[in-house]
């Protein structure tokens, strides 16, 4: 024994946990495949028509025998069809994923691309504590509002279920992004206004479209805005944070914390919506990758525990702290 971990020598071995370790290492394979078809638009340059091999390639501007190979694979996991030689889409998987189309998803699931090359560098980045350096461009700026939303869509409605704002008029949904929640409160509590403060112009478009879409222009406002720089007002009800806390160290999420005190009004409530951990910060594992995550695209941030948040808001002078349970996670919300 070492360290408490028994060693495996000869007659131990092969290990029965061998195969478990070899997918852990190798799980990255068809991840990649499918992320890089998603940057090469293969499922929109092949929209509607059937194509081989020779024609692909054409249409991609890529090796002929590379093409080929990723497109065998893209049918081996089932994400084509391929007949007599042919590739055609797969009629369920066309909408989410050919480019244009009204229900395109692909732009949220490249995001987990430009996460790749973060990801990449994840060793150096234990190494030094800090993350990679790299360009942050449009097209990523893009792409995250359109992961944020779909990350928002499923849990949006459940969460105006789980919260009553019947008697509340003013709403901040701070780093809301693309608005998902905004709207979704809006639109069940017609006597709610709700402004989204973001600082990202890409994130803040895809707002004002989705907005307009839902005919909520009238309740629902857009702000752009550093909101530790600029003042986010006041006089309100409600602040959401979604997915913010995570992004930021606990210094800053002080700082943050103590300006929202200050923006409600008496008995108004802070919301954090986030990735939580156990007071193990091992479990649950989503959360503990997702403090990987972090550590790979932000300076300072991670999950936070429960214990923690809670202390945070304390500090903040918030009272009445507790958690609320939607459907296999939890906000934390607590009251001024």
């Amino acid at each position: 024994m070492r360290g408490g971990v028994k060693a495996v020598n000869d007659a131990d071995s092969p290990s029965p946990h061998l195969p478990r370790l070899l997918s852990l290492a190798k799980g990255y394979m068809p991840s990649r495949i499918f992320l890089t078809a998603l940057e090469l638009d293969v499922f929109g340059r092949l929209g509607s028509e059937r194509m081989n091999a020779s024609q692909m390639a054409e249409q991609l501007e890529t090796d002929e025998r590379a093409t080929e190979i990723l497109l065998n694979a893209l049918a081996g996991m089932e994400l084509l069809q391929k007949n007599d030689g042919l590739f055609e889409n797969k009629e369920e998987l066309a909408g989410l994923l050919m480019s244009g189309s009204a229900h395109y998803q692909g732009g949220g699931l490249r995001h987990n691309a430009h996460l790749w090359e973060a990801w990449s560098h994840l060793t150096e980045i234990v190494r030094s504590g800090r993350p990679h350096r790299r360009e942050w461009t449009d097209d990523m700026s893009r792409d995250l509002a359109s992961a944020m939303k779909q990350d928002a869509a499923h849990m949006a409605e459940k969460m105006t279920r789980v919260l009553d704002c019947s008697g509340m008029k003013r709403m901040l949904d701070l780093g809301g992004g693309p608005g998902t929640y905004a709207i979704a409160f809006a639109r069940r509590y017609p006597h709610l206004h709700v402004l989204v403060f973001d600082r990202d112009e890409h994130a803040l478009q895809a707002a004002r479209r989705e907005i307009q879409r839902w005919h909520v222009e009238d309740r629902v406002g857009v702000e752009k805005g550093d909101f530790f720089v600029e003042e986010f007002g006041s006089g309100y009800d409600l602040v959401l944070l979604s997915s913010t806390v995570c992004i930021l160290g606990e210094k800053e999420n002080a700082v943050l914390l103590d300006k929202i005190n200050m923006s409600l009004n008496e008995r108004g409530r802070v919301v954090i919506r986030d990735s939580i951990l156990d007071d193990s910060r091992t479990k649950p594992l989503s959360a503990a990758i997702f403090a990987v995550n972090m550590l790979v695209a932000t300076p300072n941030g991670r999950s936070y525990s429960y214990s923690e948040v809670k202390d945070l808001l304390d500090r903040s002078r918030f009272k009445n702290i507790h958690r609320v349970p939607v459907e296999g996670s939890q906000l934390i919300v607590g009251m001024k």
